[in-house]
């Protein structure tokens, strides 16, 4: 209720220092356990960037969940999904309108939510949509009309309150009462808001000073930014800057550890299974048994020439007959930056 509640605040609110209070405050009152859950719950995630599970649960299976809650005739449904601007306001409004039955105690937990989503992740196989709509359906009976509407907003990753992972960054800041670029640092290495929030609040800055690389998470990668111009740009750095050829591939971060090799892509999923090429160049070229490499994958045709980008979606988007696609569509890597090397972090050592 009170993270729902939050939601709410941050919807009426659009000045950010208002926002990251709001959200320094609501941090200030969790328990140890619950500020992970909460933090990804309150942006809409669920899981951390790099972990792979997934809610997979259908727009219109919630609306089969919901129909067993709700006594509504079309009219009614079609006022307020009329009325509704995204589809938790829809879920609330249709709970508040014709809800057959108030909600069933005891009150939902921030805890019990997440091991809920959890175990709906986790479900899969023969039966698995009836499983996942049946833990669906024990949550939204005990849910308020507010609570069903984050519960729906979450589940579907449309928070549109505003608060992005930014803003989290510095309601964490506020709340811990850290330097921020510390707080950014440790997010950057682990690529989980939640444990951040977690080491922040309980640790304090000691335990973000000490975030460093781990092999097998990735890192979330540094992003260019365009500009009108060179001059623009050499103005900006001074005159001090290093220019690089663009690349029309695929951003890929490469963790070694012996014969082990995961290759994730810049939004941190593992992308390994697409590029074995990639993992057997690795494992033979490489001179070092520990390493995180940033990089570009890029297709070329049988002469060595960078093929478009389209070309190598192709072979992520293919999970059969991989053998054939990696003839058909070869990759060359072009690794541009050493992030780790047996034991020693580079991400904090000077481009120069």
């Amino acid at each position: 209720a009170t993270l729902a509640g939050l939601g709410e605040q941050l919807e009426a609110t659009k000045k950010r220092r208002e926002l990251a209070s709001l959200l320094a405050g609501f941090l200030a009152k969790l328990a140890a356990e619950e500020i992970p859950p909460a933090v990804r719950l309150t942006i809409g995630q669920v899981f951390p960037e790099w972990d792979g599970r997934a809610l997979n649960v259908s727009w219109k299976a919630l609306l089969a969940v919901l129909d067993e809650l709700v006594d509504a005739p079309p009219d009614l449904r079609d006022e307020v999904w009329g009325q509704a601007v995204d589809g938790g306001e829809g879920v609330q409004l249709l709970l508040q309108r014709a809800r057959s039955q108030p909600p069933q105690p005891p009150p939902l937990t921030v805890l019990e939510v997440y091991g809920v989503l959890e175990e709906i992740a986790g479900t899969a196989g023969r039966g698995s949509r009836a499983r996942k709509e049946a833990l669906l359906q024990g949550l939204l009976q005990r849910s308020t009309p507010v609570e069903a509407k984050y519960l729906a907003k979450v589940i579907y990753q449309e928070m549109r309150h505003g608060v992005s992972e930014g803003l989290m960054l510095n309601g964490i800041a506020q709340a811990a009462k850290v330097k921020l670029r510390l707080v950014r640092r440790a997010n950057q290495l682990w690529g989980d808001v939640g444990e951040v929030a977690l080491v922040a609040m309980t640790v304090g800055e000691a335990g973000l000073q000490n975030a460093a690389v781990r092999l097998f998470r990735p890192i979330k990668p540094m992003l260019a930014q365009t500009t009108d111009d060179l001059a623009a740009a050499f103005e900006r750095h001074r005159g001090c800057l290093a220019l690089e050829y663009k690349l029309d591939g695929a951003r890929v971060q490469i963790h070694r550890q012996g014969d082990r090799v995961h290759i994730y892509s810049r939004r941190l999923s593992n992308v390994t299974a697409s590029l074995p090429d990639v993992v057997a160049e690795v494992r033979e070229k490489l001179a070092v048994n520990e390493a995180v490499l940033d990089g570009e994958a890029v297709a070329v045709d049988a002469d060595g020439r960078p093929l478009p980008f389209q070309h190598l979606m192709r072979r992520f988007r293919r999970k059969h007959a991989l053998a054939a696609s990696i003839k058909e569509i070869p990759v060359q890597l072009h690794l541009f930056d050493v992030l780790y090397i047996n034991g020693d972090s580079l991400v904090d050592v000077v481009y120069e």
